[in-house]
């Protein structure tokens, strides 16, 4: 394989750790000062602050979009640890990522101590909550619940003057289903719920989903200009002071807002406990709302409260890279070798930086470009580099290059994917493919081996010794290389030495072997000794285990693990090689090391003892996230030196 090595002279604009520069919302103080990464996903986040004249909790906030400084506008909560009274800075783990939440904020709560956080409350026998807020013609509410008994109609939120007059209500009937209430029409949906299902339910003046799907659309082209004479009610419906319809359901989460748009919650009901007595939390206004009639069943207690008072929060945060940019403050050769002044903008995630360039301007995407190189790791506090890049600029005709900042994050899975040029197995672990050779398999891989002192099994698949084999192997009594196929066994007789890099191709021709993927030949003669030649020995055969790298798989029993490096592996289900059925390659996928199938983009790691490790320069992925790209480049003036004062 022709290796892929780059090098690159950071010069870094500060030499100490930057803080990371936020923008500072009006009621923020929360400051992030530093984060560390982890197989290239945050962390640890080091954060100050100003001291609070009691004991609080940190909260890390995630969101599709940014929720601003109303926590419930935020997708999901994460827990990060206690702030004791008087203290002012933090520093700790960030525990999970929230795949496809590309926003974040940091809230402090002083939690109330007579508060108790649950996982729901039930209501049961006309017990209800009535709340302080009025609804609107423009009011949006989402709440997520489980119905606990459908027998009967029943409202599970709403306001109204009287039956069809000045009204915002979600009822549910045993004949017509979900119905949604709006100003002075009544809009059934037909659709009905099912006892004991969890269900999303969100309601503007436009429609009414639950899980995200309409069930009642009404079109609207505008809110009508309507106030309900009466705040709502939640478990019931409120008719002008009558309390009625109540609901035997159970609540997770409710929220209400003034405006569609979602700016500011009205509501922000939180399932809780006072002193004993469940109802709900009001993060929105602090206020704890007991039943006004009748009693609500507490759910679990939750380990952690959001229940209290906030005490700050910070700017809103993009963790992982994706508000970086790169710049080009200066590009030259020396010679024939470019060098290139880069900036940065800080961050909280490191980023990988590949530099490309060919004879056209090839746009914005990286695998569109003929040479591609990963220059290496730009820090979350790096704001400049000096990268020198050993290439050779072409003659004086025309030339174009271009830089990209990217992360190893890929935000729909949360997955972190660097790739690197070897996997390296110490003879316990080995890899389990789910791809099973045949007669018509052609596999080429590249290896290296610690040692020749012992039987090194590179890849493998059989149901027996000589019984439907795809085997290659490196063995020490004088047949070197070996492919084993159906049921013969090829010897080469040509011998190695520890620590070469070797490249070899077995398929029903033979075996055949060379330093890279562009000189395999057959293994016939070499110095004049005679090795194995081609022989075409096509069977109609499957062997009799899925491909297994670094060992030997004998019907399902694994021996013989090797000591040695994989530089990649591909293998074609066709002799014709128009069907690629594995690319693996060596990376670490969130730290762990093992091999990523690119054909079927699936993550292949460590089904033995031990650990496999990720060795040599890390490459090119050229399907990482692009965070930010420089402006493409035309070939730069040769100059006759340059000299960088810090």
């Amino acid at each position: 394989m022709n290796t892929l090595r780059s090098i690159l002279a950071f010069a870094i604009a500060s030499a100490a750790l930057l803080p990371v520069p936020v923008t500072m919302a009006a009621s923020g103080d929360i400051v992030v000062t530093g984060s560390t990464q982890q197989g290239g996903r945050l962390a640890t986040i080091s954060l100050s602050f100003p001291a609070s004249q009691q004991a609080s909790a940190l909260w890390l906030a995630w969101g599709a979009a940014d929720g601003g400084d109303a926590i419930g506008n935020w997708d999901d909560l994460e827990y990060l640890g206690d702030v004791p009274e008087g203290d002012t800075t933090w520093t700790g783990p960030v525990g999970t990522y929230h795949a496809g939440k590309t926003y974040a904020r940091i809230f402090r709560i002083a939690a109330d101590t007579s508060l108790v956080e649950l996982e729901s409350v039930s209501a049961a026998n006309g017990s209800y909550v009535l709340t302080d807020f009025t609804p609107t013609g423009t009011t949006f509410v989402r709440c997520d619940v489980r119905f606990d008994n459908v027998s009967s109609a029943f409202a599970l939120f709403g306001a109204r003057q009287a039956y069809g007059n000045t009204q915002f209500v979600m009822i549910h009937t045993t004949d017509q289903g979900f119905r949604h209430d709006y100003h002075n029409g009544i809009f059934n949906s037909r659709v009905k719920a099912t006892a004991g299902t969890r269900y999303l339910v969100e309601m503007d003046y436009t429609s009414l989903k639950t899980n995200g799907q309409f069930v009642v659309n009404l079109n609207s082209a505008g809110p009508d200009n309507f106030t309900t004479p009466c705040p709502m009610a939640v478990f019931a419906m409120n008719t002008a002071g009558d309390i009625g319809s109540s609901a035997t359901a159970t609540i997770y989460s409710f929220m209400a807002w003034s405006d569609r748009t979602r700016t500011t919650p009205a509501l922000d009901l939180v399932p809780c406990a006072h002193n004993g007595v469940a109802g709900f939390y009001d993060r929105a206004h602090g206020a704890f709302l007991a039943p006004s009639g009748g009693t609500l069943a507490a759910g679990a207690a939750k380990a952690h409260s959001t229940c209290g008072t906030s005490v700050g929060n910070s700017a809103t945060l993009i963790p992982y890279g994706t508000d970086r940019t790169v710049s080009v403050a200066s590009f030259s050769r020396e010679g024939r070798q470019p060098k290139a002044d880069l900036t940065f903008t800080a961050g909280l995630a490191d980023c990988g930086l590949v530099a490309v360039h060919g004879p056209t301007d090839a746009g914005d995407n990286i695998a569109d470009w003929p040479n591609a190189f990963f220059l290496g790791t730009v820090p979350a506090s790096t704001t400049s580099v000096t990268a020198t890049i050993p290439w050779t600029i072409p003659d004086e005709t025309p030339h174009f290059f271009r830089f990209f900042l990217v992360s190893p994050i890929d935000p729909a899975t949360g997955d972190s994917l660097r790739l690197f040029e070897g996997l390296h197995a110490n003879g316990g672990p080995y890899v389990l493919t789910g791809f099973t050779a045949t007669g018509d398999t052609i596999i080429q891989a590249g290896f290296s081996m610690d040692d020749i002192s012992n039987t090194q099994i590179l890849f493998s698949g059989r149901d027996a010794n000589r019984g439907k084999s795809f085997t290659l192997m490196y063995v020490t009594d004088g047949n070197g290389f070996r492919f084993d196929y159906d049921s013969s066994i090829m010897n080469s007789h040509m011998t190695s030495n520890a620590g070469i890099q070797h490249w070899l191709e077995g398929d029903y021709t033979g075996l055949k072997l060379g330093s890279s993927t562009s000189d395999l030949d057959y293994i016939n003669f070499l110095n004049g000794t005679p090795h194995h030649a081609a022989l075409n020995l096509y069977n109609n055969f499957t062997a009799g285990q899925p491909l297994t790298v670094f060992a030997l798989n004998t019907a399902g029993t694994i021996t013989t693990p090797a000591r040695a490096v994989c530089y990649g592996l591909k293998a074609w289900s066709d002799r014709a090689r128009t069907m690629l059925a594995l690319d693996l390659v060596p990376c670490e996928r969130n730290g762990e090391a093992g091999l990523w199938d690119k054909v079927g983009c699936r993550f292949y790691g460590n089904a033995g003892s031990g650990a496999l490790e990720a060795i040599g320069a890390e490459v090119m992925n050229a399907n990482a996230t692009v965070v930010s790209r420089s402006a493409t480049l035309p070939l730069p003036s040769p100059v006759a030196f340059v000299m960088v004062i810090r």
